[in-house]
């Protein structure tokens, strides 16, 4: 279901009424709350907010068990409900620039099935280190305007196979442990105003880029 509009407030009441979606589209400008009645949808598996004004989640999301897709586009959300770590199905988890958002939630660590992760936080600071329980983790996509370092238990994510991370210009180097991740295939680092240098790490980056083309050079040739 797409719900659509650039004058809608409040959604309508006959929402409640569509207990069987799998899959719910929330693009409503002035939107300033979700109703708690979708939390019901115990069969919904795939949602996407886009709502700018959109300021606060319901407490009883943690009840949509069955959700593997969690996508949010360019809310005012300054932060998660504690029971938003209830949906420990979660595969995908996405956040689209957010100009509100400064914290990530620790409850995190309990998406121990998440295969990809993006963020795209400005006013982030830093990354909560229960990051490191995600060890299914595969793809990882970081933007953020403040952050100058990430946790030492990103480590943990040995199932990296991509990362693309674009943060503040005087951030610190990656920890050596990422770049030696053996299933990493592609790494992309821009640091706001500066060309990413480091003759070790360039190498180690190069070499993952390099993986790609021969995967792909192989694939063409079978």
């Amino acid at each position: 279901m797409k719900l659509r509009s650039e004058n809608l407030e409040k959604l309508p009441n006959e929402i409640a009424n569509f207990v069987n979606l799998k899959s719910l589209i929330i693009s409503c400008d002035k939107l300033v709350k979700l109703p708690k009645e979708i939390c019901n949808f115990s069969k919904l598996e795939d949602i996407e907010i886009a709502c700018e004004n959109l300021k606060e989640l319901p407490h009883e999301i943690g009840n949509l068990k069955k959700l593997k897709y969690f996508t949010l586009w360019e809310s005012n959300l300054k932060k998660f409900p504690k029971e938003f770590g209830n949906l420990i199905n979660l595969e995908y988890f996405k956040i689209y620039s957010s100009y509100s958002l400064k914290e990530f939630p620790k409850e995190l660590a309990n998406f121990t099935k998440l295969i990809h992760l993006t963020i795209e936080c400005y006013k982030m600071k830093e990354l909560p280190r229960e990051i490191g329980n995600l060890i299914n983790l595969k793809s990882l996509h970081i933007k953020s305007a403040n952050l100058k370092e990430l946790p030492k238990e990103i480590k943990n994510l040995v199932n990296l196979e991509r990362i693309d991370i674009i943060w503040d210009g005087y951030a610190k180097e990656l920890p050596n442990e990422i770049l030696n991740f053996e299933k990493l295939k592609f790494i992309e680092i821009k640091k706001l105003g500066f060309i990413y240098k480091s003759v070790g790490r360039e190498y180690k980056i190069e070499k993952a880029k390099n993986k790609i083309k021969k995967n792909i050079n192989k694939t063409k040739k079978g």
